[in-house]
């Protein structure tokens, strides 16, 4: 992708196009259980869903569960260990659907 810039840029308004562009192109597999709206290991790409906003909100264990695609691996180890903070997150978010009508 290609960012035009005009000699006139601020550094912040450089900076900013930058992140942005990043936030963009930044792809998030969802690791945790299937639940209403997101199946397991789901992509995407530009952030969070927008549709599960509400959901990332209410439940911090939830959102902790989008992880970058080149973490999977490790998170995905993490997951099959019972004494990790991603297993206790994987739990934390079994335990709030239930309640989600």
């Amino acid at each position: 992708m290609t960012i035009k810039v005009s000699e006139n840029a601020s550094p912040e308004k450089v900076g900013d196009a930058i992140k942005k562009t990043k936030e963009q192109q930044e792809q998030l597999i969802y690791v945790g259980p299937p639940v209403k709206g997101v199946q397991r290991f789901s992509v995407f790409k530009g952030g969070y869903p927008k549709n599960l906003e509400e959901h990332l909100e209410k439940c911090t264990a939830f959102k902790q569960l989008f992880v970058p695609i080149q973490e999977l691996t490790t998170v995905q180890m993490r997951l099959n260990d019972s004494s990790t903070v991603e297993s206790m997150f994987y739990n934390k978010v079994i335990e709030y659907f239930k309640g989600v009508k």
